[in-house]
């Protein structure tokens, strides 16, 4: 399990409790809604990919096309594959 500190200052605090009855809740909220979108869009491509290669079988779970996903060879994080766009010379505006 990965635990995310957020500082905020004493005004921005108070902001987010006038606006949100519960700000902690609310931020695991956002996240967990950001997450179930990505692990959306994990699944589909990873159906279309088992589909439009050579696998013979497919993960019968969502968690087990996640792993999937997760397992190949040359998976890139998001991060990963931005720090890579930033090298590669052709996507610059050099």
């Amino acid at each position: 399990m990965k635990t995310i500190t957020l500082e905020f200052e004493d005004l921005e605090w108070q902001i987010l409790e006038e606006g949100i009855v519960d700000p902690t809740e609310w931020i695991q909220n956002v996240a967990n809604v950001k997450m179930e979108k990505v692990r959306n869009r994990i699944v589909a491509k990873e159906q279309s990919r088992l589909i439009e290669g050579s696998s013979t079988t497919m993960p019968a779970t969502i968690e087990g096309l996640v792993d999937s996903f997760f397992s190949q060879p040359d998976y890139l994080t998001a991060a990963e594959r931005a720090a890579a766009a930033n090298d590669d010379p052709a996507l610059s505006d050099a």
